[in-house]
């Protein structure tokens, strides 16, 4: 197994990627890079306007960047894995590279319900490079907007690893403190990368991840990171 520039370049300072590539990925030390190795996932936050946070979390994945990509452009599973999220549905496809889609999602006090229609731009910007961006059109959210990176860790052949950077800007409309809406966003950005983790390693064990091939117990790779309260959705059952 080769390990890829990533490591080197994060400890160095950056990796070399194309001008705008990793703009969401944080600055990651060398403590940051043996956490990331035990599949630990790294929280941040960036100041916003209004007094709300951007929050950040950067996980690896025992998956490709394309096997990534793929899920993470899943829209009409979301609910399967993503943090509150009770219902989606993708409204219109506009191209190969952009979707709008509408989603539901469950809050916690004060917020309750909340939905946005949200558009996704996505696209690959190196080889083994992807970025998703997305920003709300319409909802009950004074705001929401933020993107997804997904890079190589490793990679050996017919296969590797990947770390994803998660970014998201979330403001309900909601008098709640500010300090509340900021704890509660770095804690979903976290539950985020890891329930995404799960729902990969699920469809893998399940098969599902190339539905074209029978499943590879040399492939399953067990769940990673600390387990959340919320179950992942047996996939297996999916029609």
């Amino acid at each position: 197994m080769a390990r890829l520039p990533f490591a080197l370049a994060l400890a160095l300072g950056g990796l070399a990627l194309p001008p705008g590539a990793a703009l969401g990925r944080p600055a990651v030390g060398a403590d940051g890079l043996e956490r990331l190795g035990r599949r630990q996932v790294l929280t941040y936050t960036d100041p916003g306007s209004n007094g709300i946070n951007k929050g950040k979390a950067i996980g690896v994945f025992d998956a490709t960047p394309d096997e990534v990509f793929r899920v993470v452009t899943d829209f009409e599973h979301y609910q399967d894995f993503a943090p509150r999220v009770v219902a989606a549905r993708v409204v219109d496809r506009q191209g190969p590279d952009r979707a709008l889609v509408w989603l539901a999602s469950d809050l916690p006090w004060p917020v309750s319900k909340a939905w946005v229609t949200a558009q996704f731009e996505y696209d690959r910007i190196a080889p083994d490079v992807y970025r998703i961006r997305f920003h709300q059109l319409q909802g009950s959210m004074r705001r929401y907007e933020g993107s997804i990176y997904i890079e190589p860790w490793t990679k050996w052949k017919n296969g590797g690893t990947s770390v994803v950077t998660y970014e998201l800007l979330a403001e309900p409309d909601s008098m709640a403190p500010r300090r509340l809406i900021n704890a509660r966003l770095e804690e979903v950005v976290a539950k985020y990368v890891h329930f995404l983790r799960q729902h990969i390693n699920e469809l893998r064990r399940a098969g599902r991840l190339h539905p074209e091939l029978p499943p590879d117990p040399n492939l399953a790779s067990p769940l990673a990171g600390s387990k959340q309260p919320r179950a992942v959705t047996d996939v297996a059952q999916r029609p």
